[in-house]
């Protein structure tokens, strides 16, 4: 099995494949004939020869080089990510791996809402409390995560990792999904799973909602304007999943009119966000730039999942018997 590879980032550094993380798939995957490439043109150049390829982007012109597909991965998890079009005998992975580390991020976003971090952090350098300590917004606003209520819409692999952490520290969570009801074993008696048809009924007592949805026709805007209202005035809503499953005007509206909710938005409709975004100026928003699972570990973490992807496929044994 020849395994062409072409991850490189010029933004992020963890994003870019090494040959430490190549080592992982050639052990992995024992037989394979693993290159790596730091050229674009070296890589198409390989393509007509690979029967996997690994890479961030693919066009139609590459695609149709690689006469011998069998494979075409992505770290990234979304499965509308590449838009070419294939032969129906190829299979397409995805990563799975991503709720190590965007659980952590959530987790991050929660207990900075929860403890005032970001606010309180920008209002020490506005200036505007010089000589005193700007403590009553603690009196107000300060909570702990513990015996909090937290809605993640979308309880996926994702999902349910952020329920993890978030449970470890003692909140209660109510996990929306179109489908697979399942309990997660770390879950107790104030914990369930329900049906993203009574999502309106579970959205008044979340204390935070988590959003975790893929992009889908389904997913658009599904947190709309009068879904927002049904929140708490003061509630968190953060998003890592994807940007159309908001209204953003609708948040704006909801933020504008609740100053003691908070959003932490890392995806959005458009990006990267326009730099006129009424966005970005919303004080109670804080904006990521779709970054909740960069971590140096990112490719490491890629390359074990893609191993065991494949592994898991029916037609494995046989791709190395050609």
């Amino acid at each position: 099995m020849n395994i062409s590879i072409f991850l490189k980032s010029k933004q992020v550094s963890a994003w870019s494949m090494s040959e430490s993380q190549a080592d992982i798939i050639r052990e992995g995957i024992p037989g394979s004939v693993v290159t790596l490439y730091g050229d674009k043109q070296l890589f198409v150049d390989s393509l007509s020869g690979a029967d996997v390829v690994i890479g961030w982007y693919l066009t139609q012109e590459w695609a149709d080089r690689a006469i011998k597909l069998k494979i075409l991965a992505t770290p990234a998890a979304g499965r509308d990510y590449f838009s070419v079009n294939l032969p129906e005998e190829v299979i397409c992975i995805n990563g799975r791996f991503h709720g190590a580390i965007m659980a952590e991020t959530a987790l991050g976003m929660m207990l900075s809402r929860c403890r005032r971090i970001c606010s309180v952090s920008e209002l020490m350098k506005s200036g505007r409390t010089a000589g005193v300590w700007p403590r009553e917004i603690y009196d107000s606003r300060a909570r702990t995560l513990r015996g909090s209520r937290v809605v993640i819409l979308g309880f996926g692999a994702i999902g349910k990792e952020a329920g993890l952490l978030a449970k470890a520290l003692g909140a209660n969570i109510t996990g929306v999904n179109r489908s697979n009801f399942n309990r997660p074993d770390y879950f107790d008696n104030d914990d369930k799973v329900i049906s993203v048809s009574e999502l309106d009924m579970c959205l008044p007592e979340a204390d935070h909602l988590l959003m975790v949805m893929p992009a889908s026709a389904g997913s658009d805007h599904i947190l709309d304007r009068a879904r927002l209202a049904l929140l708490k005035k003061d509630a968190g809503i953060y998003n890592i999943g994807r940007g159309n499953a908001i209204d953003e005007a609708a948040l704006v509206e909801f933020l504008q009119d609740n100053p003691s909710a908070e959003a932490y938005l890392d995806v959005f409709a458009t990006e990267p966000l326009e730099e006129d975004s009424v966005l970005r100026s919303i004080s109670n928003l804080y904006l990521l730039p779709h970054a909740s699972a960069i971590a140096p570990e990112y490719l490491d973490l890629f390359a074990r999942d893609f191993c065991a992807q494949v592994r898991e496929l029916p037609q494995y044994q046989q791709f190395f018997k050609d």
